[in-house]
């Protein structure tokens, strides 16, 4: 897992560039954002998250999909290989 945290007093622009995975963004009040990515070892070591002062990117460099889960209900199966990316 990493975990990112970026002052940013001013409204961000957010630019996601995975093959494949969950995103979840919520939206905060205050001057912070907060970003999770979590997975597989090696998919969050190639992950880039970087902030440029109002574009918040998140980018894998391998740009081929890496697996896939199928999930009906609370049931799943396939890879868990998959990132899940948190944005607050």
């Amino acid at each position: 897992m990493a975990e990112h945290r970026f002052d940013t007093p001013e409204p961000v622009e957010l630019d996601i560039q995975i093959p494949a995975g969950d995103i979840r963004v919520e939206t905060i009040d205050g001057d912070e954002s907060f970003v999770t990515v979590t997975g597989a070892e090696k998919l969050v070591e190639e992950t880039r998250v970087s902030f440029d002062g109002s574009r918040l990117a998140i980018q894998h460099k391998n740009k081929r999909p890496f697996g896939i889960t199928i999930s009906i209900g609370e049931f799943s199966f396939g890879s868990e290989r998959g990132l899940q990316i948190d944005v607050k």
